[in-house]
């Protein structure tokens, strides 16, 4: 997968300028972006050459890698770090089905759901489709013949603990809230999107035991879900549906079937 999509472009000032900023040497950047790509089930070898030609030459990864690289720099600055802040804010055009698989494994289900998370807070993610009921069947189907995957702990980067999960159950209830007094379309609700962006997505791809990952897959699910009805209130029908998709996979994940 350690391939780069070759554009002329001019050196990517934007890149270069935050790697000097979190102190991060190139080749230790690389060895992140590979171990971040292991953990999403993805095969990378990316060296510090890799990281030099994205600085000097301007040259974009392949999707999702760019997120591994942005997700790398935010960890080391403490904050999150958007596609646009290191220069790869065009790095991929989403196909009309992102958001709408519900892989039966689980780790290819974080994958997507995050996948589907990083684009659909983009201006440019317009799919026009429209809400179609038959994307619903493979869904349902799995969902029905297996609620509940058998595990749902996972070892990966950062150890995600209660406090954690206090966050995004925090964040979900503040959400209902003021979905509850305002409406679906008001900027408390719509602000879901980006705690499944920046927060939640991160977790997922963190180290948990089995119980905090059933808690941990559960109360996204449900910001997944909520994500979904402000979508509808405001007539995004189309982003609504993988919203309702990708939070009944979540539900399964954790084991959670009141919630699917």
């Amino acid at each position: 997968m350690a391939s780069t999509v070759r554009r002329t472009r001019p050196p990517n000032a934007d890149l270069a300028r935050l790697i000097k900023v979190c102190g991060a040497s190139h080749k230790s950047l690389a060895l992140r972006v590979n171990q971040l790509a292991k953990e999403a089930g993805a095969t990378t070898d990316y060296s510090h050459t890799s990281v030099a030609n994205w600085c000097q030459r301007g040259m974009i990864p392949k999707w999702p890698v760019p997120n591994f690289l942005a997700q790398a720099i935010s960890e080391r600055l403490g904050r999150p770090v958007a596609l646009g802040e290191i220069g790869m804010g065009d790095a991929e055009t989403p196909d009309t089905g992102v958001g709408l698989d519900f892989p039966r494994d689980r780790g290819e289900a974080v994958r997507v759901a995050t996948s589907f998370w990083s684009f659909v807070n983009r201006r440019d993610f317009l799919t026009g489709s429209g809400f179609a009921v038959s994307a619903f069947t493979t869904p349902v189907t799995r969902w029905l013949v297996t609620p509940a995957d058998e595990d749902s702990d996972h070892a990966g980067g950062k150890q995600v603990g209660r406090a954690d999960l206090e966050e995004l159950r925090d964040a979900a209830e503040e959400a209902r809230r003021w979905d509850s007094k305002y409406g679906g379309g008001n900027w408390k609700a719509n602000s879901v999107g980006i705690c499944l962006q920046e927060r939640a997505a991160p977790l997922l791809r963190g180290s948990f035991t089995d119980e905090v990952g059933r808690d941990l897959f559960s109360v996204t699910s449900e910001l997944s879900r909520l994500a979904g009805w402000t979508a509808f209130d405001v007539g995004q029908h189309d982003v609504a549906q993988r919203h309702f998709v990708q939070a009944l996979r979540l539900a399964r994940a954790g084991k959670d079937v009141q919630l699917g």
